[in-house]
């Protein structure tokens, strides 16, 4: 059994890549065997690539679906995935098409294979992998999400309110989530995770009045998730000196006005 876990990895890499490679020929696919002929529709190869996904991430979880862990180790890496998808539909180039789907492939198949050495291999397991690779993830989704939510805005005519109010759950469920994983209790995690969740649906609705575009918007939004990420950490754990503080205030104001001074404003 543990042979199967060991290529889940591999085949969750193949399967993510496959997804998006579907979705980007939007060729249906044909199946004939004898007189029976069957076209299958890309997005429902796509969704079934990715249902075959997530059902080998659940075996590698061993299905432990009454404890918290195993819907933070399944969900991170689904919500991933869905930021990823809603970002690649609004690409225009091949290049940037590859990029999404190799990064999102890679990125699922690396979450595996670290939950693979903590559930069935520890001794290969690094200290800190999972607390960083969820982390990270997170970063990455968002950055995909609020491009999608910012340039949806503007062809879906929606309104401001509602991927700030959606993007209110997810952050404050992602800082959660990343506080689980750091063995964080619930009650310290809560104050953190609200107020994430209240500053960063603020700051999407700034941004989305800003004369940027959508990518601008979407790497300011990260920036300062990642420095919000950084000191909350740093405050838990009770290293939060001045010059950490400082620190994570020039990486911020830093990496902001780098952004802001390349950004093509209308």
């Amino acid at each position: 059994m543990i042979l199967l876990h060991r290529f889940t990895p591999l085949l969750q890499f193949l399967l993510i890549l496959g997804a998006f490679l579907a979705l980007w020929q939007l060729s249906p696919v044909a199946l004939s065997l004898g007189g029976f002929s069957l076209t299958i529709h890309p997005a429902l190869s796509c969704l079934a690539l990715i249902l075959a996904a997530l059902y080998l991430q659940g075996r590698l979880l061993l299905w432990d679906y009454k404890r918290p862990g195993f819907w933070v180790f399944f969900l991170t890496p689904v919500f991933f995935v869905l930021s990823a998808l809603s970002f690649f539909i609004i690409l225009e180039s091949s290049t940037a098409y590859w990029t999404v789907a190799l990064l999102a492939a890679l990125g699922f198949a690396l979450y595996a294979e670290n939950l693979f050495a903590f559930y069935h291999y520890p001794v290969s397991y690094q200290a800190y992998a999972l607390e960083y690779l969820t982390m990270a993830l997170f970063i990455v989704s968002f950055f995909f999400f609020t491009s999608a939510a910012f340039i949806g805005q503007v062809f879906l005519d929606m309104p401001f309110v509602v991927p700030a109010a959606l993007l209110f759950f997810l952050v404050a469920s992602g800082i959660s989530a990343v506080f689980w994983v750091s063995k964080v209790s619930y009650d310290v995690a809560a104050p953190y995770a609200l107020a994430g969740g209240v500053i960063f649906a603020e700051l999407y609705l700034v941004l989305s009045m800003l004369p940027t575009n959508y990518i601008s918007n979407a790497a300011v939004f990260v920036v300062g998730l990642t420095a919000y990420f950084g000191l909350m950490r740093a405050h838990v754990a009770k290293k939060l000196t001045e010059r950490i503080a400082w620190r994570h205030a020039l990486f911020f104001f830093g990496l902001l006005l780098i952004v802001l001074l390349t950004a093509p404003w209308r």
